[in-house]
């Protein structure tokens, strides 16, 4: 699966409340990436004809040139 839909599915996931997901499949349908939110954290999981390969794990971004965050599960935070 392209990394480029993943960084797409993130970003929806960021622009949907605390408690969403977003799953993207491949072509045939055989494989599916699921980015969710829980209590304010990214998660992801992947799946291979409906049987789960990846369980939901915390996604953790490395970004170029940022400091590394303090700690190592940040919380996202609805800014109003």
């Amino acid at each position: 699966m392209p990394r480029s839909s993943l960084l797409v599915s993130l970003c929806i996931v960021l622009a949907l409340p605390l408690s969403a997901q977003v799953s993207v499949s491949s072509p045939d349908g055989r494989n599916t990436v699921t980015v969710q939110t829980h209590d304010g954290r990214l998660y992801y999981s992947v799946t291979r004809d409906k049987r789960p390969l990846l369980m939901p794990s915390m996604l953790g971004l490395a970004l170029k040139d940022a400091p590394r965050p303090s700690r190592p599960a940040q919380k996202l935070v609805r800014v109003k």
